[in-house]
């Protein structure tokens, strides 16, 4: 079985703002750092690189996490560290917003998949993102989820901060 969620945001800047942040290697590369990350890499493929009149953008992250902070039912499965590793395949911008779609594993203990959509509202816009985990850990595999859902919330919610400070650096 696996577990959904849905996680929303605001931001303060409107969403073809913030869909390009999100583009952006050198604010994933800080967002993953500012979040603990020991080491990352970041590959973003736009498809008008590649002289196409396509606006949409793949982009590859991974990221080396520290497990220290980890409870112990998970700290026993995943040793010092975890390697996520996370795909993006962003649409193109519209005035209506865009979406994203994005694959995770964490090692091979954890999937996460979810929709990313940005809508603008007000003089900024909302994220909000569907997502779906399954753990492959028999007999606590509910509880990897939930600390999977519980991470995601805390690391969005972070994400909302940083992102205020980005773009209002850019502006």
């Amino acid at each position: 079985m696996s577990r959904s969620f849905e996680i929303h945001q605001e931001f303060p800047a409107p969403a073809q703002a913030v869909r390009a942040m999100m583009l952006d290697p050198s604010y994933i590369r800080e967002r993953a750092e500012r979040t603990g990350s020991i080491s990352v890499t970041v590959d973003v493929r736009s498809a008008t690189d590649e002289a196409t009149d396509d606006d949409s953008t793949a982009i590859q992250i991974t990221r080396v996490l520290p497990t220290s902070q980890a409870p112990a039912f998970a700290s026993a499965l995943l040793g010092d560290s975890i390697t996520v590793t996370e795909s993006q395949q962003w649409g193109p911008a519209s005035p209506a917003g865009c979406r994203a779609a994005m694959d995770a594993a964490f090692g091979s203990l954890v999937r996460l998949q979810a929709t990313i959509t940005l809508t603008d509202a007000g003089a900024g816009c909302i994220a909000v993102t569907s997502a779906a985990c399954k753990a492959s850990v028999p007999l606590i595999g509910g509880k990897v989820e939930a600390l999977v859902e519980q991470q995601l919330r805390d690391y969005l919610a972070y994400e909302v901060e940083l992102a205020a400070a980005w773009l209002a650096g850019r502006a």
